[in-house]
């Protein structure tokens, strides 16, 4: 009985108070590996986050243990994940290490003090009933009477019964206190995977297709501004409200005076439009991200112009269908960060005319194509990620 009541003493005594983080702080990269970071923006991006997300966890075990972090944490910036400055990642990296320093230094919690007065409890009660036996002995060779040996018996059965009382009540508010926290932490990966950017904005590359051996698109820049009212409404991702911009560099060639003329031209696309979302994940069970399907339809105008020369430029104009699939609200990084690939069919309202020596390139009103992909990041999320 002894043996047992000192295994449960000392099983709760580690399981509640033992201070330590609830994950593993990556060291600092050396040098050379800083040189690494700071040649590439992503793998810089991706360090910050890491850091950023291990102190956000550690300010959460903090707050369950009923402290507050000495410096909280803050949000990197667009600019300090993409200036690739090495001051930057050790300042998220003192960041986090001194959470970790914090949590390692936590304060036993109040209980504890009552676990020790137990624990003295329990040894003095073994000292007593050593006593108590040879007490027993004692009175026996005495020939003493069996009435006293049994009240003192009685009486340490109720010092047994009253300590394991208070055991089994201490058991009850410690695994209390854990489900309580793993409540908080289910709650804000739920709050987390279920949350929508009502607006966000994306850098995209483009390939464009005109359908005609006279143009050669290249591979050009573009930035997209999406808007999503439907959150704010309760209804989820519904719909939401494109507006984009791209920069096309567009090559021509054409026979003019006897020989072959190479132009290019500078072009402006702007689009916008409104889109129609079909949530896959929850069709597929996708757990760990989001996966949605947009249909959208919209208008797109634009003009073209050859730098350098009196030539007017020309101004088109038409409709656009847009097909895009996106993932976003990643598992293993909650950072409001999201990739897509996109497919627009565009039909010209009016000719498609380029201008050129020796007369225009008018490709009459077609259909053009244009592939996309690209990076998207929420400027308003829906709901907060932080574990209170």
């Amino acid at each position: 009985m002894r043996t047992l009541l000192f295994a449960l003493i000392l099983i709760l005594t580690f399981k509640i108070y033992a201070a330590e983080p609830i994950v593993e702080l990556s060291p600092l990269p050396g040098n050379n590996e800083l040189e690494l970071y700071e040649e590439s923006d992503g793998l810089f991006a991706l360090k910050i986050l890491e850091y950023y997300r291990i102190a956000v966890l550690y300010e959460a075990q903090l707050r369950l243990i009923g402290l507050q972090a000495a410096n909280p944490t803050s949000i990197p910036t667009l600019d300090e994940l993409t200036d690739a400055d090495a001051r930057t990642l050790r300042r998220y990296y003192n960041q986090a290490e001194g959470l970790r320093r914090q949590v390692l230094e936590a304060p036993d919690a109040p209980y504890h003090k009552k676990i020790v007065e137990l624990r003295d409890k329990v040894e003095k009660m073994n000292n007593d009933n050593f006593i108590l036996q040879e007490q027993l002995h004692r009175q026996n060779l005495e020939l003493l009477s069996a009435n006293f040996y049994r009240s003192r018996y009685r009486e340490m059965i109720a010092q047994i019964d009253s300590l394991r009382t208070e055991l089994d009540r201490m058991f009850f508010d410690c695994r209390q206190r854990e489900w309580v926290q793993a409540e908080r932490i289910r709650q804000a990966y739920d709050n987390w995977k279920n949350s929508a950017s009502i607006l966000s904005i994306g850098l995209t590359g483009n390939y464009l297709n005109y359908n005609d051996e006279r143009i050669d698109a290249n591979i050009s820049p573009g930035i997209a501004v999406v808007f999503n009212p439907s959150p704010i409404f309760g209804m989820g991702r519904i719909l939401d409200v494109w507006t984009e911009y791209t920069y096309q560099l567009i090559e021509a060639e054409k026979f003019f005076q006897n020989r072959r003329v190479n132009m290019e031209y500078k072009t402006d696309y702007f689009s916008t439009g409104l889109n129609l979302n079909i949530p896959l994940s929850e069709v597929m069970k996708i757990e760990n991200f989001y996966l949605g399907l947009k249909g959208g339809y919209g208008f797109f105008w634009g003009s073209a112009r050859l730098p350098n020369t009196e030539l007017p430029s020309k101004k088109w104009q038409g409709q656009t269908i847009r097909m895009e699939l996106m993932a976003t609200n990643f598992s293993r990084f909650h950072f409001p960060i999201g990739f897509f690939a996109a497919y627009n069919f565009n039909h010209h309202s009016k000719d498609l005319v380029f201008p050129a020596f020796g007369g225009e390139i008018n490709l009459g009103r077609p259909w053009t194509t244009n592939f996309q992909l690209g990076v998207r990041f929420a400027l308003w999320q829906t709901v907060s990620t932080t574990i209170y």
